[in-house]
């Protein structure tokens, strides 16, 4: 694979400059050096705090426009055929080998996207499209991957034509695309980890609103206040919210007494909630 044909596609938004300076620097240190690095940045930014990077090209919207939108305008920019898509809050913890997935797309026409796991053992339902790669059962993800630019342009072009919504579980991007592969027999793809997950969300607790993600935000008439849903969720989504906590809470509890992970995991959640009252 020559290396003209990758380009590093990283995104960012408002208040995370100290999450992508962790990721890039985690990221370049285990793989091997790709030519062409594309930063993508929504909302205000401390331009200062990446003027150390080496990305050759910077493409910031300094007034918040979200996620969709910052995908559709940086896909024109790339150059290469296939894209290692990164956001700026994942860290590896297993070697990355992006050779692996590119000889796999290469080989696989009709592959959009092979992705590494954040979960272990692998959900294999999806079945084997190799011995060590399988259908991704969830479809397309934004987690760290490698993407075939020509159909992810295909997906988006279709996505920015369609009706615009802001239902979650139906209307994010991924949804979208999800759906946009089943109907032109696109295949996404998962590399399996074996025991342990291949990468950490490392920003899980500082998400950005969910409105961001969805593809109403795209429409002409699209609110740009913040705010954490485009639509507020209905009363039984409230009601099974509060199931979910009941039964993680007493768990993460118990589990942080042994492992330091879930120790830190439930110092953010006090913290964040603390913010949120404030």
């Amino acid at each position: 694979m020559a290396p003209h044909e990758l380009s590093l596609l990283l995104f960012s938004c408002s208040g995370r400059e100290h999450l992508l300076t962790r990721t890039y620097r985690t990221w370049k240190s285990v793989v091997a050096p790709i030519p062409e690095k594309i930063l993508v940045l929504d909302g205000s930014y401390d331009e200062a705090s990446i003027a150390h990077l080496d990305f050759d090209f910077v493409l910031h919207a300094k007034r918040r426009h979200g996620y969709v939108a910052s995908i559709s305008r940086s896909l024109p920019l790339v150059k290469s055929e296939f894209v290692f898509w990164l956001e700026d809050d994942w860290e590896p913890l297993s070697p990355i080998d992006i050779g692996h997935a590119l000889d796999f797309l290469v080989e696989n026409p009709r592959c959009l996207q092979l992705r590494w796991s954040k979960r272990a053992p692998l959900d294999r339902s999806g079945g084997p499209l190799r011995e060590d790669i399988y259908r991704s059962e969830a479809g397309f993800s934004a987690n760290p991957c490698v993407c075939r630019t020509e159909l992810l342009r295909e997906a988006f072009a279709a996505l920015e034509q369609a009706e615009k919504g802001g239902r979650p579980g139906l209307d994010g991007f991924e949804n979208f695309v999800t759906r946009w592969c089943t109907t032109h027999q696109v295949t996404c793809a998962v590399l399996d980890p074996g025991d342990e997950p291949a990468v950490l969300h490392i920003g899980y607790l500082e998400s950005t609103p969910r409105k961001w993600h969805m593809t109403e935000s795209l429409a002409p008439s699209a609110e740009t206040a913040p705010g954490s849903f485009a639509k507020p969720p209905p009363l039984w989504r409230r009601f099974l919210m509060i199931l979910k906590l009941a039964v993680i809470f007493p768990r993460l509890a118990i589990r942080q007494f042994h492992d330091n992970t879930y120790y830190d995991l439930a110092f953010r959640i006090i913290a964040t909630f603390t913010r949120a009252k404030d």
